[in-house]
């Protein structure tokens, strides 16, 4: 398996966060902390991003599922006020 080293800005990119909450979130443990590869350099491994970013969907994931078998369905949550497809009462137009 190849390990690959991601800079600040692909991390920024894969992950969505802002320079300032990426480095929060270091100081404060909830994020892999970055190593240095270069005098003025610093990466992150790919692996622990990308397990980071598992640790957050999962459990989305899990909230907004329902087991059927060995079939996972995932629905997103209907906001208020929206009627779905099963509701007896039919939207105006």
């Amino acid at each position: 398996m190849t390990r690959r080293i991601l800079r600040r800005p692909a991390v920024k990119t894969k992950t969505g966060l802002p320079n300032s909450t990426l480095y929060q979130l270091i100081a404060e443990g909830k994020f892999p902390k970055q190593f240095r590869i270069g005098i003025r350099a610093v990466g992150w491994l790919e692996d622990d991003v990308d397990a980071w970013i598992d640790s957050k969907v999962a459990p989305t994931a899990i909230a907004n599922s329902t087991e059927l078998g060995n079939v996972v369905v995932r629905t997103p949550p209907r906001p208020a006020g929206v009627k779905g497809l099963g509701d007896t009462d039919r939207l105006s137009r």
